[in-house]
């Protein structure tokens, strides 16, 4: 399952941008590095082959992120809050306009990973009737 596109980050006033890369991938690749950044305190996050890269550093409690001779400096609050919301974003408008997503492992994990289930009334209800159709399957 591959989403191809843009992605756009605006971090401290400086704005990332990669172009045709696979989002999800983007998304997980981000969320494992904010944990790897946690536990060695820099991480070298790789895009597709040819895409380049953005490496990330902790000094406690600032993220120094850097790409395309580029660099800006965060808290890791405000850059775990920009991922997280591009994400939990992305979710939102792939099932929104695909339900049929939650029905696979992966992208259900993805979804309640990011808290996505409790995210409102809607989501809730687009969740649980992927459930439904995955156990019915499974009957």
């Amino acid at each position: 399952m591959s989403f191809l596109g843009d992605v756009s980050l605006d971090i401290g006033g400086v704005g990332f941008r990669f172009t045709d890369i696979p989002v999800l991938d983007f998304i997980m690749s981000c969320r494992f590095g904010l944990e790897e950044l946690t536990l060695r305190g820099a991480v070298r996050i790789e895009l597709l082959e040819g895409r380049g890269h953005v490496s990330l550093s902790l000094a406690d409690p600032t993220v120094t992120i850097a790409s395309d001779g580029r660099s800006v400096s965060c808290s890791f609050v405000e850059l775990l809050r920009a991922i997280l919301s591009f994400a939990q974003s992305v979710l939102e408008d792939l099932t929104r306009a695909n339900p049929h997503l939650l029905v696979n492992d992966f992208m259900e994990g993805l979804y309640r990973g990011l808290g996505m289930r409790d995210y409102g009334r809607e989501q809730f209800l687009r969740h649980s009737a992927a459930m439904k159709k995955r156990y019915r399957r499974a009957e």
